[in-house]
């Protein structure tokens, strides 16, 4: 979960309605036998979400497409963490097309306050096939990528639109990375299926989405890993976003590990910039304001739109420690499950000193590259 949106979520959650039915917009027609069932069938799916987000895919959707894809809607998680997205407002129906064979249906989530003030949180497309009066979701992913191409290289298969010219350097700079990251850390191969575009809205359409609430910023290089799918989604930096390869690789391993960025972000880099690039700007920025915890995530979740402060924080904790004790500094370092305590067994620092310790660290580190 992204720091920038903690307090968010917060408010978001007060939105919560696991009963909501579908209200149908203006426009739509209703009258039709596929309009009937396709409402139907949509308003008994995000009402069988719980709060455990615990649902049978198998009842929604065609049991290959279950096999293959762990999450098969993607819309239905990731943007508050590990609550489904269908406890975010209201569902609403804006548009339905019952013309063809598959039924595209259009649905907006959205909220408002005690002042009518809106907020919308995202927007998906779903397509459903009926069948003999039953219906069934396909999968967005198949649909939307049907005409792009792959190539697979070693233990990855990447997937890019028709009109991207695949570029073998960059795939082999990939695989390189990933073949030393196997051999320092002690690690096999994993198959991984790795989709990347030029841009974050067709991922996001890949995923379902038409808009979401993190698509309203600028736009950086960026991506999303799912482990147990073993699948990446990017884009901006074309075949070689190193960052999410070590989420599928180092997650499963230290699943409890508060690091999980950090580790990432130290190999792989942060929205297409090394994470030292990224140090230097932490460190104008923490230069400016000087009463900033820099070290309480809950104070210091956002910096700017191009630096995810905490991000840039834990990877140079990795740093650190790299620098003294290696790889195998990095693995033990991993099994630890609190920041608190990541602080004083490595650095011998106390909560109450964190902040001054990591602002002299970093200004040091900053200091010393630019004297080279």
């Amino acid at each position: 979960m992204k720091p920038k949106y903690l307090v968010l979520i917060f408010s978001l959650l007060l939105f919560k309605d696991m009963s909501a039915q579908l209200r149908i917009n203006i426009g739509v027609d209703t009258t039709t036998e596929k309009s009937k069932l396709t409402i139907n069938f949509f308003n008994k799916y995000i009402t069988d979400f719980k709060e455990d987000n615990e649902v049978d895919y198998t009842k929604y959707f065609y049991n290959e497409d279950v096999e293959k894809f762990r999450l098969p809607d993607k819309t239905a998680i990731g943007l508050i963490g590990n609550t489904t997205n269908y406890t975010l407002g209201e569902p609403y129906l804006i548009s339905l097309d019952t013309k063809a064979d598959t039924v595209k249906a259009k649905v907006l989530f959205a909220a408002t306050d005690s002042f009518s003030n809106p907020t919308i949180y995202f927007i998906a497309n779903y397509y459903i096939k009926i069948d003999n009066g039953r219906c069934k979701f396909l999968v967005n992913q198949n649909i939307e990528t049907k005409e792009w191409l792959t190539k697979t290289i070693r233990n990855v298969t990447f997937h890019y639109p028709s009109y991207h010219t695949f570029n073998f350097t960059n795939a082999q700079s990939l695989i390189i990375s990933i073949t030393n990251l196997e051999k320092a850390w002690g690690l096999g191969p994993i198959k991984i299926d790795y989709y990347f575009a030029k841009t974050n809205r067709e991922i996001q359409a890949i995923k379902g989405f038409d808009f979401n609430f993190y698509m309203a910023r600028s736009e950086y290089p960026g991506g999303l890993a799912y482990e147990q799918e073993k699948s990446i989604y990017s884009w901006g930096l074309d075949e070689n976003y190193l960052h999410e390869f070590i989420h599928i690789y180092l997650n499963p391993i230290y699943p409890n590990t508060p690091l999980k960025e950090g580790i990432a972000t130290f190999y792989g880099g942060s929205m297409g910039t090394s994470y030292k690039e990224h140090l230097k700007r932490l460190n104008e920025y923490i230069a400016k304001h000087p009463d900033t915890n820099i070290t309480n995530p809950m104070e210091f979740y956002y910096m700017d739109e191009r630096t995810n402060p905490q991000y840039i924080i834990q990877a140079f904790i990795c740093h650190l420690v790299f620098s003294k004790k290696g790889i195998n500094g990095l693995k033990q370092l991993l099994k630890i499950e609190s920041m608190d305590e990541i602080f004083r067994s490595e650095f011998f620092v106390e909560p109450d000193n964190q902040n001054k310790f990591i602002r002299e660290q970093i200004k040091k580190y900053v200091d010393s590259s630019l004297s080279l």
